[in-house]
């Protein structure tokens, strides 16, 4: 089969690489998987329902399978998804069966404005603990991860604000925060000198038992909070496990 290549397939949602699949297959089935994914315009922002699909293909034997997962539109079914897929080839895999495994979690229609408030909140919170707050979501700026950028003497915060209403946050989340905080000292050599600290600050969500792992791995490199605990003043706060 001279025609299989390898294919990636990027998916970006308000600026933020939300998926990628790299599979090997022909130009048509490729064509088709992508058919299925929800590509926002340029400069587009998604504040309406979109739905995240997880889920395994097998083969006839169920001993092959390859995992997908990917935005798309919410009009879009399971049913529509395997019709689209089915006895088509990814990576040698004859598309026979498909099992979805978490499905249906949304970008809510108040997306926009929950993130927001919780870098709002956050903002407020180290203002009024004698911080000076650069915020990069007022700004509009390319934050390259980062959400706010707290300085008091000799410290420096980077924060990122989570308030998605996913089930959990997951060890993904946390490796991006702490490869944008790499990026963000790489870039801005005159936070060199500075004792940072990076604070992954969230509402009340949950977080996985891999997301655990590594915050018990890089402690105390990275530190979680949730926003009422950052109001009691992180200055007094012990670094979080």
């Amino acid at each position: 089969m001279s025609n299989v290549k390898t294919y990636k397939i990027r998916q970006y949602i308000n600026g933020k690489l939300t998926s990628f699949i790299k599979v090997s297959c022909t130009y048509e089935d490729y064509k088709a998987l992508k058919s299925l994914i929800f590509f926002p315009k340029d400069g587009e922002i998604v504040d309406y329902e979109c739905i995240f699909y997880k889920f395994y293909i097998f083969d006839d034997t169920s001993k092959k399978k390859k995992f997908f997962s990917f935005f798309t539109s919410s009009d879009i079914s399971t049913k529509h998804i395997s019709k689209v897929l089915s006895k088509r080839m990814y990576d040698g895999i004859k598309v026979d069966y498909i099992g979805f495994f978490l499905v249906d979690w949304r970008i809510p229609k108040n997306y926009i404005r929950q993130g927001r408030q919780l870098e709002e909140k956050t903002s407020k919170a180290l203002i009024s603990q004698g911080y000076e707050v650069i915020n990069h979501y007022e700004k509009s700026t390319d934050d390259e991860g980062i959400d706010i950028i707290a300085n008091k003497g000799d410290i420096t915060l980077l924060v990122q604000c989570k308030n998605w209403n996913i089930p959990q946050i997951t060890q993904k989340e946390l490796k991006e925060f702490l490869g944008s905080c790499y990026l963000f000292l790489y870039k801005h050599k005159e936070y060199r000198k500075k004792k940072i600290r990076r604070l992954f600050v969230t509402k009340d969500l949950d977080y996985s038992s891999s997301a655990k792992k590594l915050l018990s791995e890089y402690y105390p490199f990275i530190e979680c909070f949730t926003i009422s605990q950052l109001k009691k003043g992180i200055d007094n706060l012990l670094l979080s496990k």
